[in-house]
Order: structure tokens, then C-alpha cells, then sequence
């Protein structure tokens, strides 16, 4: 018989034999083929049909259906010989029965795992066992007896009753046992988040469930570990399913309040945005004014109207949008559940690609504001130099206008001017008087010259004019030895202000000389005020002059305060330019390090130090307000991204390898169950992670109803408290 000819509901209908059921097409290649098997039986010849795989098939289908149909039958024949049920058998399989077994289940496991507990304190973990731990294991014993015959007797009167599956009203009774609710809302978990509270009590009740009818082989520390670990998962889902569902409640409850009235909702507002700045590490000074407002009014409309805004998170939120970065909302609300949960699905494959292009693309706004600033640094020996050679000509051209107004004035006055020396002598006989042989000798002799000597009677020899002053002064510039040798230092130090004291007289007599004398005493006090200035102003070999490459750090990196601020009032704006391009090369280094990759992130901690060290005072000389503010606002932003929140448990190794081993001790009963469990996350893991995700790059700022402080107390411990219900159901396959 051809099979092939056959349609897929005649083959069927064949293999049962039920002719009645097939096509008059099957049954006309039916009679065909009998026709041939008898003209074949008169006159023997080659078989015509040879099996193949379809005969095979349609055998199949028979035994197939002969084994089901089989194990059907048996099954119902032992239905039918099960006994009637008795009136306990009735009683303890009835709704109030088993719904009062799911109460007493938390009691009876906490029995059970009582003595083991104690059993393991008094035997120092087993390794010295006693007779008060044998009897504590004796009574474990006892105990896990009546557990089972329990159990024996209740799951025989649910059989006798025709209850298989699902038991419904005991899971009901677990979630509403007065012993679960109660202790979940008394458990004293504090200082974690609402997900790790939550996975706590679930674990306590998965620990609550007792282990029913255990295998010789079963562990019962393995099976309740897996129970636990079952308990938490199962809390974390039940706990924030009525969580949803209280903040509805809450939402209810909170819009029959009042509102507030102006007065009480301005002052709360004042008091939420100090708490906010604090909180987030910034004054209103950081924040714009257009900025500060916004948030002040979206805090004031809440409040008026009995609503919660997260003033921190907004002020986050904030900073993100002045930066031009896509924040994630553990970024925002430095929830620690919420950031691990971000830094941990951005390493996988497709659903984390999101939140992975957020990280990359939040480091390469920040890499870009400080190329930015940076943007034109030359090397600080270049730089050096060309400050120095800035401040060299700036002071020689001080320099040249002294003398050309002291040159004007002698041709005015047709002589020079005279210096008095009355009060320079005085002064350098009591220098010398101080400091003695530290006055260096060819100094001593430059003033014998002019007839100052303090061991001879005073002879003026020659008349002391202004250029003479400035010679004098050169002389005394290059036999100053600086910090190496403080006494000469100091020496020529008090000589050095001496003589342009003299000078100063000169303006302050009036007459011809006072202008060029004037302009003299602007440039000395010129060098004093700007040690840049100065220092550049000397020869490299002389004492108190700077190399080029050591001229940014130590006169704009290290500078101070007041000398940088001087210094910034007679630079050119090129070399403004260039003093602002050092500086975000240096805060460009303390954020990202030597980063010769061009990709590293940001290092929030180093950029604050460095902010702080520079001082704010000192960029303002170079920087606008707005830009230090960004800078600040940087650190911030870096902050959020990069560090992570108290107690966020991060998976910085990317791996569940820990959770995988600690199951691996598991009894036979908890390896089905975990088998199952596998397979099932392996189905919904792709959808919590792809709305995991979602729900990282939703950044909307929430306004929540306020509620009474008693509702929302009372509300807070009820997560716990059906968390731990949770966790007692969701151990349920391991009893």
C-alpha cells in the first residue's frame, strides 16, 4: 500500500482502524490495495509495497497511543479504588483547613529549624558535639517525624478527596498568617534600600517553610539555603507588586488632604533646597539664577499642593541638562538598587547596549569640556618662555619711560636731579650695624663711592641722581644669593627698599623730577607686587630669576591668590589666553590622568582636589563665573556616573558565578527546583532586562501624593511584612 497517497487525517484514521473516519479517497486506495493482495495470493509474485520510514511513523502513532491511553486507564482505576473519605479526611482537606495548615506553616518550619540552630551553637558548628547538642539533634529527629506524618496524613485526605495541583487555600494561608505579617512587620532591617528589605524578609520567610517527607540523601542545610534563596527572589517580586499598589493608596489618600497655605509651603520649600544642595554638594552660588528659580517654583507648586518632588534628584537632573548629557535615573537618584542595576545590564549583549551608550557617550561630553579648555596649551617650557619674555619687555618698557621722563625733566631744568642722601645714609648705617659682614663688600664699596660710609664721617663725592639709583639697584639685584644664604638676602633685602625710598622723596618734593620719579616708584612696587614680574625681569643667572619651564607651576598653578591676580592685570590677552589654556591642561590631567588612550573616565575625586588646590579666587582671574561653575558642575556630573552610591551592590566582575555556587550544594529536590527555575529566567530574563532598561533611561522627576506620617509608616512596614509572605509561598516547591 502506497502510504504517501494518503492525507495526514486518513493516515491517523488508519492507524486507529476507524474506517468510518477516513475520506472516501482513502478508503477507495484502501479497497484498490486489498484487490491487489488477493490477485497477488492466486498468482505469487514480487511484492509490490516495500516499508519505509511512513509504516514506521504510523506504528508509532498506534503505540503511542496505546501507552497513553494505557497510563490513562491505570490512573483512573486507582482513582476509583481510592477509599471514601472520612469525616477528618473531609475536615482536613475543606477550604478553613488548609487555609489554617498555610498559618501554622511558618510556626512549623520555625520548629523545625530551631533545635538544628541551636544543635550547631552548642557543638561549635558539629566539630564538638555534646549531650545537650545530641538531644537538640534528637529532637530535631522528633520533630521532622511529626512533620511527616503530618504531611503523609493531609496530602492522603486531599488525594482522597480528588485535590491534586496547586494548593490555593494554603497558599492563601501563608501570605496571611498572623506569625508571617507579624514578623515581617516587626523585622528590624534598617539602612538598606527598599529592594535589599525587601529580599531580607522574603529570605526569612523562605526560612520559615517547613522541609517535608526529606530523601536520605537530602540535606536539609542545602534544601533551606535554596529555600532562602527562593524566599528572597520571591519577597523582592510580592514586596514591590503591594508597594505599587500602597502607592496608589497613598495617592488617594494624599489628594483628600488640604492644601497648604503660601506661608507654610514657602518656608518648607526653603527648608527642601537647603536640604537638596546640601545633599548634592552645591550652594545656590553653583546654581544660575534662570536655574535656582525653576527649582524653587516646581518645589513651591508642590508642596502647595501636598506633593513630593525630589528636590536632589531635580538639581542632578539639572546639572545633566546644562552639560548636554542624557542622564540614567539611578544617575539621578543615586538610588544604590537602581545603579547597580544599570551597571550591571550594560554589559549585556543588545538589551544593555543603551545604557552602555549612555556611560561612553556622558565620559565623552565631559573628555570634550576640558579639550575645550584646553585647546591650544603649548608645552610649559613654551609657555614658560613666552611669559617670560612678555613680563621681560613689559618691565623694559617701564624701564625706558622712566628714563626718558627723567630726561625730559634734566633738559627742562638744564641739570640733574639730586637724590638726598641724608635718611639713605642713616638707613645704611643701621643695616650695616644689623647685619654686618653680610652686607657683601662690593655693595659696601658702591656706597663708600657715594660717601656713605658708617666708619668714616660723611663726604659726599659725587651727585646721587635717578639713573644712578637704578645702577645701584641693578648691582644690588645680582649679588642677592636669594633663600641659599637668608642673611645676605635679608641684607640687601632692607638696602634694596632703602634706596627707592630715596627715589620716592623725589616725587613727593615735586618740581621737574616728580613725574619720572613717580613713574620709577610705580614700576618697584610693580616687581614687589608681581613676583612674575620680577623674576622675569633678571637675568637667568642671577638670583630670583625663573626658568621657563618651572614659570607655570609656580606662578599660575602654585602662584598665590593676590600675586595671580596682579599678575593677570598686566598680561596681554594672548597671554591670557594661553595662562587659561595651562590651566584646563592641568584639570584635564587631574580628571583623566595621562589618558593616552583619549577614553579614560573621569576621576571626580582628583578634579576636586585639583579645583581645590587651584582655588576659585585664582580662576576667576582667567575663567568667567559661569565656566567655574561648570567646572564644579563637572565634578558633579562625573560624580553621578562614576561613583558609586553606599551599599549599590556593583558587579564589577561581570560574572553570577557566586550565586552559582552557592546553590551547587542544594539537595536533589532543590536541583529540580532550580532546573525549573533556570529555565524559567532563561524565558524572562530577556523582558525584566529589556525593562530594566527602560525603566533606567526614563528619567522623568516624579511628583508623589504625601501621605499622613501614620499611613505612610504603617504602609512602609506592610512591604516587609508581605514580603515575608512572599517568601514563605515562593519556597513552597522545596517543602
Amino acid at each position: 500500500m502506497d502510504y504517501s497517497k494518503f492525507s495526514d487525517a486518513d493516515l491517523d484514521a488508519l492507524s486507529k482502524e476507524d474506517y468510518d473516519s477516513m475520506s472516501t479517497e482513502g478508503l477507495q486506495i484502501v479497497v484498490a490495495a486489498e484487490e491487489q493482495v488477493q490477485t497477488a495470493s492466486k498468482e505469487p509474485s514480487i511484492p509490490t509495497h516495500t516499508p519505509n520510514a511512513l509504516d514506521a511513523e504510523v506504528a508509532g502513532f498506534k503505540d503511542t497511543n496505546l501507552a497513553n491511553q494505557e497510563k490513562a486507564d491505570q490512573e483512573q482505576a486507582r482513582i476509583d479504588k481510592l477509599p471514601p473519605s472520612t469525616p477528618r479526611q473531609t475536615f482536613l482537606s475543606s477550604p478553613l483547613n488548609k487555609t489554617l495548615k498555610g498559618w501554622s506553616d511558618p510556626v512549623t518550619g520555625s520548629a523545625q529549624l530551631a533545635p538544628r540552630i541551636l544543635e550547631k551553637l552548642t557543638s561549635a558548628g558539629g566539630f564538638f558535639p555534646n549531650p545537650i547538642s545530641n538531644l537538640l539533634r534528637d529532637e530535631s529527629k522528633k520533630i521532622d517525624a511529626g512533620i511527616n506524618a503530618d504531611a503523609d496524613e493531609y496530602n492522603r485526605a486531599r488525594e482522597v478527596n480528588r485535590q491534586e495541583g496547586f494548593d490555593g487555600w494554603r497558599a492563601t494561608g501563608n501570605m496571611t498568617s498572623p506569625a508571617t505579617l507579624a514578623t515581617g512587620y516587626l523585622l528590624p532591617i534598617k539602612g538598606a534600600s527598599k529592594a535589599l528589605k525587601m529580599f531580607g524578609a522574603g529570605t526569612l520567610g523562605g526560612l520559615m517553610q517547613p522541609v517535608e517527607n526529606m530523601t536520605e540523601d537530602q540535606s536539609y542545610t542545602s534544601t533551606k539555603t535554596a529555600q532562602g534563596l527562593l524566599g528572597g527572589t520571591g519577597g523582592v517580586l510580592l514586596g514591590k507588586l503591594f508597594s505599587a499598589a500602597s502607592n496608589r493608596v497613598a495617592a488617594y489618600i494624599g489628594n483628600r488632604n488640604v492644601d497648604k497655605s503660601i506661608d507654610v509651603a514657602a518656608k518648607e520649600t526653603d527648608e527642601v533646597i537647603k536640604k537638596a544642595l546640601k545633599e548634592t554638594n552645591q550652594t545656590k552660588k553653583d546654581i544660575p539664577d534662570e536655574q535656582y528659580n525653576e527649582l524653587k517654583n516646581r518645589v513651591f507648586d508642590a508642596l502647595k499642593n501636598n506633593e513630593k518632588l525630589d528636590a536632589a534628584a531635580t538639581l542632578r537632573k539639572q546639572d545633566f541638562d546644562a552639560e548636554g548629557i542624557d542622564p540614567l535615573k539611578g544617575w539621578i537618584t543615586r538610588d544604590s538598587a537602581q545603579y547597580a542595576d544599570e551597571f550591571n545590564l550594560r554589559g549585556l549583549d543588545y538589551v544593555g547596549k543603551p545604557l552602555l551608550n549612555r556611560f561612553d557617550a556622558a565620559n565623552d561630553k565631559l573628555q570634550a569640556k576640558f579639550a575645550d579648555l584646553a585647546e591650544g596649551a603649548e608645552s610649559r617650557f613654551a609657555a614658560g618662555g613666552g611669559f617670560t619674555k612678555e613680563f621681560k619687555g613689559f618691565d623694559e618698557t617701564l624701564r625706558q619711560e622712566v628714563t626718558a621722563l627723567y630726561k625730559e625733566a634734566r633738559a627742562s631744568a638744564g641739570k640733574d636731579q639730586e637724590i638726598p642722601l641724608t635718611e639713605l645714609a642713616q638707613r645704611y648705617a643701621e643695616i650695616i650695624d644689623d647685619y654686618g659682614d653680610n652686607v657683601p663688600s662690593v655693595i659696601q664699596k658702591k656706597f663708600a663711592k657715594l660717601g656713605i660710609d658708617p666708619n668714616s664721617a660723611s663726604n659726599q663725592k659725587t651727585l646721587f641722581n635717578l639713573e644712578d639709583a637704578n645702577k645701584l639697584l641693578t648691582v644690588i639685584n645680582k649679588n642677592d644669593p636669594g633663600f641659599s644664604d637668608r642673611p645676605i638676602m635679608g641684607a640687601l633685602s632692607e638696602i634694596r627698599d632703602a634706596v627707592k625710598e630715596s627715589v620716592y622723596r623725589v616725587a613727593d618734593d615735586g618740581g621737574p623730577f616728580a613725574a619720572a620719579s613717580d613713574k620709577a616708584r610705580e614700576r618697584f612696587k610693580l616687581h614687589d607686587k608681581v613676583p612674575a614680574l620680577s623674576a622675569s625681569s633678571k637675568p637667568s643667572t642671577q638670583s630670583g630669576s625663573i626658568d621657563a619651564e618651572d614659570f607655570v607651576s609656580k606662578f599660575l598653578i602654585k602662584g598665590k591668590v593676590e600675586d595671580v591676580r596682579e599678575m593677570g592685570k598686566i598680561m596681554s590677552p594672548e597671554a591670557k589666553t594661553q595662562a587659561r589654556a595651562q590651566i584646563g591642561k592641568y584639570l584635564r590631567k587631574a580628571a583623566f590622568g595621562t589618558n593616552e588612550a583619549g577614553d579614560a573616565a573621569i576621576s571626580p575625586s582628583r578634579l576636586s582636589t585639583a579645583l581645590s588646590a587651584f582655588s576659585e579666587e585664582k580662576l576667576a582671574v582667567f575663567l568667567t563665573q559661569e565656566e567655574i561653575n561648570g567646572l564644579k558642575r563637572a565634578v558633579r556630573v562625573g560624580s553621578y556616573v562614576n561613583s558609586r552610591p553606599r551599599m549599590a551592590p556593583v558587579n564589577y566582575a561581570g560574572t553570577a558565578a557566586p550565586l552559582i555556587n552557592f546553590f551547587k550544594g542544594a539537595g536533589e529536590k532543590a536541583r529540580k527546583v532550580s532546573v525549573a527555575a533556570n529555565v524559567i529566567n532563561s524565558l524572562l530574563s530577556p523582558i525584566k532586562n529589556a525593562s530594566n532598561v527602560n525603566k533606567a533611561l526614563n528619567t522623568e522627576i516624579p511628583v508623589e501624593k504625601k501621605m499622613p506620617v501614620a499611613v505612610k509608616g504603617l504602609l512602609g512596614k506592610m512591604d516587609t511584612a508581605v514580603s515575608t509572605g512572599g517568601g514563605l509561598l515562593s519556597a513552597t516547591p522545596l517543602r
